[in-house]
């Protein structure tokens, strides 16, 4: 069996048995119109997703504190040789329980040991 190109044609056949079998074109008939259409649809959905994201990070971008806001909004502690957590905890908080703010202080500093000129950032919201 083997296949050849007949003359006038775009598309092989295959010649078995010196009989000619056309092969019909597969892939090449056209789509209803509504496939088109839906196509349309999603390309549109699509491009029209992805302009309102960047419009929204845009937004968020804008509407991000600069720093002077940032300072503003929180508390900066700069350790001191001998400070503690739960020294500084004091000094922020004289009256009351003090576990809750050295958690919070511990958090801030992901635990680790407080270093001489280490600067702790305490936003005001959680001072309460």
């Amino acid at each position: 069996m083997t296949a050849t190109l007949l003359p006038n044609t775009f598309h092989p056949a295959i010649v078995a048995d010196r009989f000619v079998v056309d092969q019909a074109p597969t892939g090449l008939h056209p789509l209803d119109p509504s496939v088109y259409h839906r196509r349309r649809l999603v390309v549109l959905a699509l491009a029209l997703g992805m302009i309102l994201g960047l419009l929204s990070f845009g937004r968020q971008a804008e509407a991000s504190s600069d720093p002077v806001t940032v300072a503003a909004e929180a508390t900066v502690i700069v350790v001191q040789p001998g400070d503690t957590l739960w020294t500084i905890a004091r000094t922020m908080q004289p009256e009351g329980d003090h576990r809750a703010l050295v958690s919070t202080l511990s958090e801030l500093t992901e635990g680790d040991v407080l270093q001489p000129g280490q600067r702790i950032v305490v936003p005001s919201a959680l001072l309460g």
